[in-house]
């Protein structure tokens, strides 16, 4: 008799402790699956162009007289690193909504992008494929033309991105992720240009101009999340 009785108990308090775990875990669970959390994303970035165009237009002052110019011609191809950083909010930490900044460039150009960016996890697990894309504006800071007769008196101009990758939860607060990316950029800028002559004839020439590039860019981006 006293021992079915301390088996009763013993089994009773072996089935509440389960149920308790149990509902600490689904709590925790749902919590987990509601928690809306902050998050910050240092990408380092390698991008090469596959096509680009660049079309010109200038007026220049030649010996009293004023001509314009017009061309169209096939960029160089050119290799670009940088850094992005992506600031905002993960819901169930698999919808990001994210305001972009960075900085981007190589020896003769660089620029600094503002916009925003959407990532959408597929999966909750530790590992999970994931897909994002974004754009904004893009401030150019130096002279892509890498000429010191031309000075740069403003560039501007927009960026669009999209890239598919995997993601691996490191830990609580830590994810890594790495990404095939395709890069969109229209550069618009403006220059001064004062220097020799395009002919022999002249003393010096000065004029202003406008140059619109139409970029085409593959990629790879790594990506560290902070929650």
């Amino acid at each position: 008799m006293k021992s079915s009785l301390i088996f009763s108990l013993v089994f009773f308090a072996l089935s509440a402790s389960a149920q308790i775990d149990s509902s600490k875990q689904q709590k925790h669970i749902t919590q987990y699956d509601k928690k809306v959390t902050f998050d910050i994303s240092l990408e380092p970035v390698a991008f090469f162009d596959v096509a680009g165009r660049a079309v010109t237009s200038s007026y220049v002052i030649e010996d009293f007289s004023i001509y314009h110019y017009v061309g169209s011609s096939a960029l160089p191809r050119q290799q670009y690193g940088g850094m992005d950083l992506k600031v905002g909010v993960a819901i169930k930490r698999r919808f990001h909504f994210n305001l972009l900044t960075g900085i981007s460039g190589n020896k003769n150009i660089s620029w600094i992008p503002a916009g925003t960016d959407f990532k959408f996890n597929f999966l909750k697990g530790k590992f999970s494929p994931f897909i994002h894309f974004g754009g904004g504006y893009i401030y150019e800071m130096s002279n892509p033309n890498n000429n010191s007769y031309i000075v740069i008196t403003s560039g501007k101009g927009a960026l669009a991105e999209a890239g598919i990758g995997i993601s691996v939860r490191v830990s609580k607060i830590l994810s890594l992720a790495l990404s095939p990316e395709y890069r969109f950029i229209y550069n618009n800028y403006k220059y001064n240009y004062t220097g020799p002559v395009f002919d022999s004839f002249a003393s010096g020439i000065v004029g202003e101009g406008s140059v619109k590039q139409l970029c085409n860019q593959l990629g790879l981006k790594m990506a560290l999340t902070f929650y």
